[in-house]
């Protein structure tokens, strides 16, 4: 009986993924005069939101990044995100398009199903500009 659902075999197939290093730009607004403790809250909200290692294919939600932003203490809006890809002295070197790999909207980075999305250094890599208003 139980023959018929018996595994044929038991290999894995182990691909090596390209690494993408990425980096996020972001503007967020603030009623709050201490600027600089507002860009470490957002930093920390987005080290929180990327701090377990991406999966092979995993794409980025913006919205999401936005929503985050967002919820840190004192801020009023996320006014601005931007991901760019990064290839700096020590990141992996890419020629990753982001535009050709963004949803219709904007609101996603679809993300290929050999490839792996990093933030390798991220107090280096969330790039913060914090404004009053």
């Amino acid at each position: 009986f139980l023959s018929a659902y018996k595994i044929m075999n038991d290999s894995i197939d182990l691909i090596d993924a390209t690494i993408v290093n990425l980096q996020i730009e972001f503007k967020v607004s603030t009623q709050f005069s201490n600027s600089t403790l507002i860009m470490v809250r957002c930093i920390n909200k987005l080290k929180e939101m990327f701090g377990i290692p991406m999966d092979i294919g995993q794409g980025i939600s913006i919205s999401a990044i936005y929503k985050a932003l967002n919820s840190a203490k004192d801020v009023t809006d996320a006014k601005f995100v931007k991901i760019n890809v990064i290839s700096d002295a020590g990141y992996n070197q890419s020629n990753f398009d982001i535009i050709s790999h963004l949803s219709a909207d904007g609101s996603f980075i679809e993300c290929p199903s050999n490839t792996i999305f990093e933030f390798l250094y991220p107090d280096q890599d969330f790039k913060a500009t914090v404004i009053r208003g």
